[in-house]
């Protein structure tokens, strides 16, 4: 190291630095390319957002996030040249970058997958990417289960809704890996506020616990609302209708 360089470097920490530079530069030139695939002409400007604003760690998120998406593009869409809006993947990357744990990168690289269409402009994901960048991975993992175990019913124009679906205390535990029941509570409480599942009437208790002295343990209710079931597809991957995507 040149003498005037370690001067400047007291801790001796220039090495270090270094080192993580070349990590994240290598790991950001492997998104790189379907970055450019999909996000032209926004590519550039994207690239220069994770070099210049995204720590290591968020690097390494969004370019784990994007292998993932890549490889559903791939599955989905085969030999298409599609484009995802510039915005919407600005966002997706941007809010994905914090998602350390698989479930959540998974949710993530679905929503930029579906993101993609032939003329890169549509935004219908917009909605979905606030509503992700809510949710924790206890509530990723409920409206999973909800999701995939409901039964459907088909109305006019191709809409859905789903049957009410009741599982035991112990089935939630199960589906989410949390023994808090405090804690499982608040979390089907809140999504219930933003009306992602249905719930428990007010009278039973609250959130989607049903209270109920006669049972030996308490019911819960997780019936997915439409909106998580439309959700559900975008995160697959998917940009058509619930219809298609579970060949009702």
């Amino acid at each position: 190291m040149p003498e005037h360089d370690k001067s400047l470097d007291i801790l001796g920490v220039k090495p270090i630095a270094k080192s993580v530079e070349k990590v994240t530069d290598a790991t950001l030139k492997g998104s790189g390319a379907f970055l450019s695939r999909i996000c032209l002409p926004a590519a550039e400007e994207l690239g220069l957002l994770l070099q210049d604003k995204v720590k290591v760690w968020r690097a390494d998120n969004s370019a784990k996030k994007i292998r993932k998406a890549e490889d559903r593009y791939k599955q989905i869409h085969v030999d298409k040249d599609l484009k995802a809006h510039p915005l919407i993947s600005w966002r997706i990357i941007e809010n994905s970058s914090w998602a350390m744990h698989d479930e959540l990168q998974e949710i993530w690289a679905g929503l930029l997958t579906s993101t993609c269409t032939e003329d890169g402009e549509d935004d219908s994901n917009m909605i979905f990417i606030n509503l992700v960048a809510q949710l924790t991975e206890v509530q990723i993992r409920v409206l999973n289960y909800a999701v995939t175990n409901a039964e459907f019913n088909i109305h006019d124009y191709d809409l859905i809704t789903a049957n009410e679906l009741v599982i035991d205390i112990d089935k939630l535990i199960e589906i989410t890996n949390v023994k808090d029941i405090s804690r499982l509570d608040r979390e089907l409480d809140y999504l219930s506020s933003i009306e992602l599942i249905r719930t428990a009437d007010i009278f039973s208790g609250g959130g989607g616990i049903i209270l109920n002295s006669e049972e030996a343990k308490p019911k819960v209710i997780i019936t997915p609302g439409p909106l998580s079931i439309q959700l559900y597809v975008r995160c697959q991957g998917y940009i058509g209708n619930p219809k298609e995507y579970f060949g009702l």
